[in-house]
């Protein structure tokens, strides 16, 4: 193929990733940057004015059995890292979002927060280990799942963004200054001063995006985690104990702690990145899939195909493909990687759990239900 033929592929498939993405916005449940392939697909046409950002992330979550054996709440010298192998895997890695997960410009007026049926209309979903956290069209945050330490105990506040961590959250407010809540035993919900693009939760720490394109950590740094480099980004995304983020130029820097290479990225320029547990995963610039880090579950094993969204989980990863429906790989115990039919403008993987926002702007989780993660506030009664 020849470079002008390959340049005409390109622009068709990112007019075609445009065109589901307007589709999602055209009824306002998804705002401009609700996913980061989204915003870049209409900078390439000039047609938005958007911002990038986007969470997919949610990348945490508790033992097999429901326990809190695997709390963050750990002394300064515990690793809360412990995969091992698939025979043995007791994997407490937590990763959030990014997810997903990012500026969403949700409007903050009097429209009312539920749709058909009285279910939440929600523009923006955030999976974290036991919990998750949503954004609804008016700004609100709810919560469900575990709350143990107050973690789904959101605060009045209105918000644009939320990403849910292992045992707290941190979220963007309309005004782009952050608060957090839940646990705090290594500062990770007490955030930084300035304004904030998105932010993004993971085990013990949480890094944000500002609106200077620089990142700031905070909470635990034991491997570096927050310790972020000093260059401009567009979008980042915190794991369990590692982050990502895409530069201006495209390029990606990982920093934070890298066995198994999960900070090693597979490849140099990528259109937006997710990381899990002990991996990381990105959509390439022809909007196919590579993953890096542990393999313990086949989470580095992408399906082919293209898809706008992805997000990475505790031992698994789901994606939207062009047609809206979902597709998971990796680690299935519990169901997080059988997702249901139908069509959907953003998914949200936690550790052993995975939420979904469909075109009407409802919710459907699939996996472990032991603390009621699965079962988001508009299904609570059915």
């Amino acid at each position: 193929m020849g470079i002008l033929e390959m340049e005409k592929t390109q622009i068709m498939k990112k007019r075609e990733r445009l065109l589901v993405c307007a589709s999602h916005m055209a009824i306002g449940l998804i705002a401009a940057s609700a996913l980061s392939s989204c915003d870049l697909a209409m900078d390439d046409f000039n047609i938005l004015d958007a911002s990038s950002g986007s969470d997919t992330e949610t990348y945490i979550g508790g033992d097999a059995d429901g326990d809190a054996d695997t709390d963050s709440d750990s002394d300064a010298d515990t690793d809360m890292d412990t995969d091992t192998d698939a025979d043995t895997d007791t994997d407490t890695d937590a990763d959030t979002d990014a997810d997903t997960d990012v500026d969403t410009d949700a409007d903050t007026d009097s429209d009312t927060d539920t749709g058909g049926g009285g279910e939440f209309v929600i523009v923006q979903l955030s999976a974290g280990a036991s919990h998750n956290c949503a954004v609804t069209k008016g700004g609100s945050v709810e919560c469900w799942g575990k709350n143990n330490v107050g973690q789904t105990t959101a605060p009045m506040s209105l918000f644009k963004q939320v990403s849910a961590g292992w045992e707290h959250n941190c979220g963007v407010r309309t005004d782009g200054t952050v608060e957090c809540w839940g646990s705090n035993m290594w500062g990770q919900a007490t955030p930084p001063g300035g304004t904030f693009d998105h932010v993004s939760a993971g085990t013990e720490h949480t890094c944000g995006l500002k609106t200077d394109g620089s990142v700031e950590c905070w909470g635990h740094d034991f491997a570096g985690q927050a310790t972020p480099p000093q260059d401009t980004f567009k979008y980042i995304s915190a794991g369990a104990n590692h982050n990502c983020g895409i530069k201006m130029d495209d390029t990606i820097a990982c920093w934070g702690k890298n066995d198994w290479g999960r900070a090693t990225p597979a490849e140099d320029a990528l259109d937006m990145v997710t990381t899990g547990g002990a991996h990381s995963c990105a959509l390439r610039m022809d909007d196919t899939i590579t993953c890096w880090g542990a393999d313990n579950y086949d989470q580095d094993k992408p399906p082919e195909g293209d898809f706008v969204q992805i997000d990475a989980g505790g031992m698994n990863n789901c994606g939207i493909k062009l047609d809206g429906s979902v597709e998971c790989w990796g680690n299935d115990q519990f169901g997080q990687s059988s997702p249901p039919e139908g069509e959907f403008v953003q998914v949200s993987a936690g550790w052993d759990h995975t939420c979904g926002t469909k075109v009407n702007g409802s919710i459907e989780c699939w996996g472990e239900n032991y603390y009621g993660q699965s079962t988001p506030p508009s299904n609570e009664s059915e």
